[in-house]
Parts: C-alpha cells; structure tokens; sequence
C-alpha cells in the first residue's frame, strides 16, 4: 500500500482498476470469492475501512482485515450471542452457554435440497420446532436472488432429536418454483439425500406449503399439538349472505346472497413486513388461493394504523339441494412476518382479526398478533 507506515496488520488493502468503495460504503464486506456460483465457497476477508479518495489508482481502499480477528474479537461476540454457534472447520470454539448444558447442543443433521424455478429470488424457507415456534433456519425471500435461474442448492443444518418441526416452503408471488420449470424441494434425515425422506414438495405450492414432522419421541408436554380449528360460522341471514358491510362497506345494492369474510389488521411500525394468503382446502392436499397479500402490498404509510380486507367466500353449487343437508368448506389463512417478529409487541401493538361477516364479537373467527415469522388458522365452515 502507499500509506506508508498507517497500515497495521489489523488492515489490508484492496483495488481494482477504477473501482473501489467510497463514503457511504464503511462496514460493508470485502469478499474472495469461490468456483461455487452459489456462493457456498465465498469468504469473507475484509471490511471497507478508509482510503484517500475513492478510485485513485496510488491509493487502494484500506479494509479490516478479518482474520485479525479471528479467534480473539470475532469468536468473542459470536459465542456470547448464540446458544448455537457454528461448529465444525472454521468454527467457534466456545464455552458452554450458561443456560445450555452438553447434551442441549443439536445432535442431529437434516440434509436439504431445493431446485429453483426461473426466479429464485422469490423462495424462501423456514425450519422451526413445534409447539415453541424456536427458530433452527430461515432463508427469507431474495436471500437467493444472485442465483442463477434452474439452480439446484443444498446443505445441512442441525436440529434436536426427540422434537416435531415445521417445514414450509414460501414464495413471494404464488407461484411456487414451477415458472418455466418445475423445481423441487426435500428434507432428509443425515447428511446427504440418500438418507430417508422428512418432507418433499414439486415447485406447484403456492405462496406456501407446510410440512410437520417428528424425530423420535417428544417428551409428552410437547407433543404437536392438533391443527387450530375454529367452530362453524353463525347461521347466515336469510338469502344465505352478510348483509352487514363491516368496516370494508358494501358497495350500494350488493346481492344478499353474498357471503365474506372480514380480515382487520392493526400494524406495528412495519407493515411493508406483513403478508398473508387464505386459501380453499380441497381433496388430495390441493389447496386454492382465495385472497393474498404480498409483502410490500402495505407501504410505510399505513404504519401503527388499521386496515380492513373484505373477502368473498363462495359456497359450493350443490348447497341447498337437498333439505337438511350440510356442506363443509375448509380455508387455510397464513400471515407471515418476514422479520420474524409478527405485529406485535416490539414495534408497536399490532393484531390481526378474522370475522364471518360483519366484524362482531359473536362472528370472530380468531385472533392474533405474537406469531413470530408466520401463524396459521384452519377455518370451518357449514353451508
């Protein structure tokens, strides 16, 4: 470097012809990259420092340099902010958390595969235990945007044997991974794929596909717990429909016979963070989009304000056929957080309600506003 005696050894220069990090770009990383297009092989070396301007071919941009670090700084605050921290080659070795003992570590590994679609910045994943909702992996949507198109990725995690988790698969648009091509996704116990199958999926999943499985033998008070299902709606007005608008408002002269539902939600500081998806169960696992939100949908100015979602629901044609007859529909409603940290309580007192109908306290279907990275519902309803 031409910096005479200011550079340390706690420092590395770096410099590409007229290129090179200038005011604005302190703290981001400097990167050496691998033959792995996805990345896997990528190491970071550096973090953009200081320089004598910016782009002067006498002066390169001075970085960090990380492996100063390594082991002393870097270890230090890794071990005292994780209960978990990487292990294995380039790993951390630290003292036990003072509320883990040896045998709290997680012992078991779980092998995941997942080939994209043309647009795989538009998935994402989450891995989480059942019921506490702990959090063991979470790619959200664009963590794979520097992919490319049709790639296939894989890796292991690890997670604790004796414990049920959900595994869902999330797509930003709906779509799942099947845009000009059909991708796939699966969950193997061990290292590789050859290990037996937890969970799989083609790319046709919609916003969202749940998979629940169990390792072994959960201690009783965290066996998984049944799906959340709501009672049957009240009994509709005559004519079969909501006549009330709620806070949506029905437009002049809407049919009686309309039948929705009314979603409320209260945002925390950060609605753009907020989706959500309800679809129709139908036989054979299929599911139908009835009514969806992307994240973003909802911009900054609806921050700590409260909004109101009308959503038709349409009764099968065979209703009423027959006298005395009942029908049953099922709807899955999902809302998602992509913080993790759902609408309430750390950023504002945020909820969520779902009513049949007119929002009343006899129609509340459910509630919600603590749920982490996403809550689920399965609602039943009676024709």
């Amino acid at each position: 470097c031409s910096y005479d005696d200011l550079i340390t050894d706690a420092m590395l220069c770096a410099q590409d012809l007229n290129e090179d990090a200038c005011q604005g770009d302190s703290g981001g990383p400097l990167i050496m990259r691998g033959n792995d297009q996805t990345g896997a092989e990528d190491v970071q070396v550096g973090v953009v420092s200081w320089g004598f301007g910016c782009a002067d071919n006498d002066f390169p941009g001075v970085y960090s340099r990380v492996s100063h670090q390594k082991g002393s700084w870097i270890d230090d605050t890794v071990c005292s902010m994780s209960d978990f921290p990487p292990d294995g080659p380039g790993g951390y070795d630290c003292p036990p958390s003072e509320n883990l003992t040896p045998t709290d570590a997680p012992d078991q590994s779980l092998y995941v595969r997942i080939t994209f679609d043309k647009y795989p910045s538009e998935c994402g994943f989450l891995l989480m235990s059942v019921p506490d909702d702990t959090k063991y992996a979470y790619t959200q949507i664009g963590y794979y945007e520097n992919l490319n198109s049709f790639t296939t990725v894989s890796g292991q995690l690890k997670v604790h044997r004796n414990r049920s988790y959900r595994f869902v698969m999330l797509d930003q648009y709906g779509d799942g991974s099947s845009v000009e091509s059909d991708g796939s996704y699966s969950v193997h116990l061990g290292t590789n794929a050859d290990g037996p199958v937890l969970a799989s999926g083609g790319g046709n999943y919609g916003y969202a596909k749940e998979h629940i499985f169990t390792l072994g033998s959960p201690p009783a008070d965290e066996a998984l717990p049944p799906t959340t299902t709501t009672t049957s709606p009240p009994p509709l007005p005559p004519g079969g429909g909501g006549s009330g608008g709620g806070d949506g408002g029905d437009s002049e002269g809407s049919p009686a016979t309309e039948t929705y539902l009314i979603l409320r939600i209260t945002f925390d500081k950060w609605p753009e963070e907020t989706s959500w998806v309800i679809s129709l169960m139908e036989g054979g696992g299929q599911q139908y989009v009835v009514a969806e939100r992307a994240f973003g949908y909802y911009g900054q100015s609806l921050a700590l304000k409260t909004i109101t979602e009308r959503i038709p629901i349409t009764p099968p044609p065979f209703v009423g056929s027959k006298a005395g007859s009942t029908v049953t529909q099922q709807y899955l409603f999902t809302i998602f957080d992509s913080s993790w940290d759902g609408i309430c309580c750390e950023f504002g007192e945020g909820s969520y309600e779902m009513y049949f109908g007119h929002p009343s306290e006899n129609n509340l279907f459910f509630e919600g506003g603590e749920f982490g990275p996403m809550e689920q519902w399965l609602l039943t309803v009676d024709w």
